[in-house]
């Protein structure tokens, strides 16, 4: 749930219901950070898998969710 904080975003400002630098700083960034707290916390206890699986969550979403702001944002550019 935490993860897919960045990826509804764009569409979520595209549509109105704030700016995407207010979502940055009230979801984006906080959920980032929740997630970089547990996987550091995960890595010292002990529990490599879990960090692990944070890890390539974190790698796995970053290239879709840029590439579908991008799409979003050519997307936009073309109806205004």
């Amino acid at each position: 749930m935490i993860a897919a904080v960045a990826l509804t975003a764009f569409p979520a400002a595209l549509v109105g219901f704030s700016t995407l630098h207010d979502l940055a700083f009230s979801a984006i960034i906080p959920a980032a950070v929740v997630l970089g707290v547990a996987w550091i916390l995960l890595r010292r206890s002990g529990f490599h898998d879990l960090a692990v699986l944070i890890h390539n969550g974190a790698v796995a979403g970053a290239l879709p969710t840029h590439v579908m702001i991008a799409v979003c944002a050519v997307r936009h550019s073309r109806l205004s």
